[in-house]
């Protein structure tokens, strides 16, 4: 490719930057969040293309157009060297991610899931049209939600994107009848349909832009029994922007010291979690860093992209109670239902 002076000063401006946070602040700058899912999009398209997908299948789990697809497959049939470069960089950015999975039950430790759970299956009385039997745990990390509500006699599918973290589940899992499978919250398919999905520990807020949440809502609603229910945790705008941003956390359990740093963008309402993880192995300490993401949702964006995807919205509570959320509010749980 023949390149033009600007288009190779910003090519050199990309290869001088040599950490992860002067990237981030510079690709802050160059592109908008939408920009940057549109890339990521197209990253994820490409993966797909790779592993052999369909055009057909690739439209439907991703909602994107024919049009786009083929776009992404001229580049790989070309030749191009770029996708794979980013391909391969992601896959070792997933190899980390893994130490993370391995973790996550250790740094998870003050979460009281038996009080969740009990929690989730008053909202199913409360809420429910029909008697819930079956349930998908959508982002369901390691799995413990999933075996707990096995457990208790539901039939449970389990799905995240995290094929590391789901390693993790199956090992927790034994002999339990528990289907755990890869997919992204906003494009993942499934043989048949649940009475209830559930989505907590802030999962949502990972989704980072609105019409990727939408497609997630609409799979919710694509895969609810008529008369089921949708019921999703989110850390609120105030938690994000008030209580975490601008502080830093640090903890240890079991040989592991984390120290958590927050950057809260009030442009983009996206709270940055910058974490450093040391691992004690034998007499030395191993560092790794995770950097994640969560996205500040405000009451009305929720409720109409609920609404958008053919959901009634049911209620609304604060953290594990049956209290209408304040402002003060650090958690909020949604429950919405198929029509």
């Amino acid at each position: 490719m023949e390149k033009n002076k600007d288009i190779q000063r910003l090519i050199d401006a990309f290869t001088n930057i040599d950490n992860n946070e002067d990237m981030e602040s510079f690709l802050a700058d160059l592109c908008s969040v939408g920009e940057l899912t549109a890339i990521s999009e197209r990253l994820k398209i490409a993966s797909k293309l790779k592993n052999g997908e369909m055009y057909s299948d690739i439209a439907s789990s991703m909602d994107v157009s024919a049009t786009l697809i083929a776009k992404v497959d001229d580049v790989l049939k070309s030749g191009g060297k770029g996708f794979d470069i980013a391909l391969e960089a992601i896959e070792k950015d997933e190899e980390c991610y893994g130490s993370f999975a391995s973790l996550y039950d250790i740094l998870t430790y003050d979460v009281n899931y038996e009080e969740r759970v009990e929690y989730v299956e008053k909202l199913f009385e409360k809420f429910s049209d029909i008697k819930v039997s079956s349930v998908l745990d959508l982002a369901c990390g390691t799995g413990t939600t999933s075996i707990m509500l096995a457990d208790k006699g539901y039939e449970v599918i389990g799905v995240d994107n995290s094929q590391e973290m789901l390693a993790v589940a199956r090992e927790k899992q034994g002999k339990r009848d528990i289907l755990f499978l890869n997919q992204d919250m906003d494009s993942f398919e499934l043989y048949g349909t649940v009475d209830s999905v559930i989505c907590l520990l802030d999962s949502v807020n990972y989704v980072l832009d609105e019409d990727a949440l939408l497609r997630c809502f609409k799979w919710v609603n694509n895969y609810l029994n008529p008369g089921g229910i949708f019921i999703f945790d989110i850390n609120t705008k105030h938690k994000l922007e008030n209580v975490l941003a601008g502080n830093i956390f640090n903890d240890e359990q079991d040989g592991v010291f984390y120290s958590w740093e927050n950057y809260y963008d009030p442009e983009e309402n996206i709270c940055e979690f910058d974490i450093n993880f040391f691992v004690r192995e034998k007499s030395a300490w191993k560092r790794f860093n995770e950097i994640h993401y969560e996205r500040a949702y405000t009451h009305d964006e929720i409720k109409t992209l609920v609404e958008k995807a053919g959901l009634k919205l049911e209620g609304v509570y604060d953290d594990l109670s049956f209290k209408r959320p304040v402002k003060s509010s650090e958690k909020v749980f949604y429950i919405a239902k198929k029509k």
